[in-house]
């Protein structure tokens, strides 16, 4: 993969702070960059579902903030590594990397460059913190590495083949 690509993805970000650096659902990943902007997402009626949880989750209605820029870390490898630790996608102690998600939040963003893996990337930040991203052994090859959200709808994601999507997505 072309260092350019990644380095032409990125540069926008370079500069900005890392924050709201949390773990999703599994091995999730997702950091917010750039200037915060609030979401609504009204109660949705669900027909024909059961499970009283999900009735109950799509009832609610939701606000959450989300940064100009939303990277999604999904279907990969990844390790955060920082000047007081690192964890990995299968780190199941969470309080190791919890420390390390907030090691990352607030740092700056100074590069982004293919890693030595094929098809990597490696994020690397003004106070010590790098997220390294690779793709995952058990990952489809059209599965998405990661996703980079900019307010507006554009998205571009590097999938675990080592190629690029691009697309427009839903503008909220």
């Amino acid at each position: 993969m072309p260092l350019e690509q990644i380095e032409n993805i990125f540069r926008p970000l370079i500069g900005e702070v890392a924050w709201s650096v949390r773990r999703g659902i599994e091995s999730f990943l997702t950091l917010e960059f750039g200037e915060p902007h609030r979401r609504i997402r009204e109660p949705i009626a669900l027909r024909e579902v059961t499970d009283p949880a999900l009735l109950r989750n799509f009832q609610r209605r939701r606000v959450t903030l989300s940064g100009h820029w939303h990277l999604w870390v999904q279907c990969c490898e990844w390790r955060i590594s920082t000047a007081s630790g690192a964890a990995t996608d299968r780190d199941l102690e969470a309080e190791i990397l919890a420390e390390c998600l907030a090691d990352l939040d607030g740092q700056k963003l100074v590069s982004a460059a293919p890693g030595d893996a094929p098809w990597s990337t490696v994020l690397r930040f003004d106070l010590g913190g790098m997220l390294q991203i690779a793709p995952w052994g058990e990952a489809r090859p059209d599965d998405d590495q990661w996703s980079l959200f900019i307010k507006g709808g554009a998205v571009v994601s590097l999938l675990n083949d080592g190629s690029f999507h691009r697309e427009r997505a839903d503008p909220t």
